[in-house]
């Protein structure tokens, strides 16, 4: 645990990013890895999003919680925080349904999604919901290159196969 008590060392160090503030929002410094960069604010809030649904699966504890304090100190504008805060508020009403839309589309019903890759498609499903304007391409193609930058070599395959018949 660190010293706000949380359970960092259960977290890939690859899901542990330090945020930067630039004139144009949020940056996300690159995976060590993979020397991916995520392009996009609207990205990079998802990702922010992402990180505090796999902390509060790891842990327990509420994603809204885990999120504020994610986002906490850093210069975002009120209309990223508000982003943020309705994909997290949708995934709490809607996480049984969530969790029961992927569970039916999973080849193997014995199968284990990848914490992440699962947070990541609970993401893109919630973000189906709650924002009607935004096309299925798009989601899909944000989640994927979410999938790219969080997930293992093959996850942003498997990202796209699942959400393509999801969304």
């Amino acid at each position: 645990m660190d010293k706000n008590n949380n359970l960092i060392d259960f977290i890939p160090n690859k899901l542990i990013k330090t945020y930067s503030l630039q004139n144009d929002g949020v940056e996300v410094i690159p995976s060590i890895e993979k020397k991916y960069k995520l392009k996009h604010n609207k990205t990079k809030s998802r990702a922010i999003v992402i990180q505090s649904l796999y902390e509060s699966d790891v842990s327990g504890k509420n994603p809204l919680d885990i999120l504020k304090r994610n986002y906490q100190g850093k210069k975002l504008d009120k209309e990223h925080t508000d982003f943020m805060e309705l994909l997290v508020k949708t995934f709490i009403d809607k996480k049984h349904m969530i969790n029961d839309r992927i569970n039916s589309k999973l080849l193997n019903k014995n199968s284990v999604l990848f914490p992440i890759d699962k947070c990541i498609i609970q993401l893109a499903i919630v973000e189906s919901i709650s924002t009607k304007s935004l096309n299925k391409k798009i989601i899909i193609n944000e989640a994927v290159e979410l999938a790219k930058y969080f997930g293992e070599d093959s996850s942003s395959k498997f990202v796209n196969g699942i959400l393509s018949s999801l969304i």
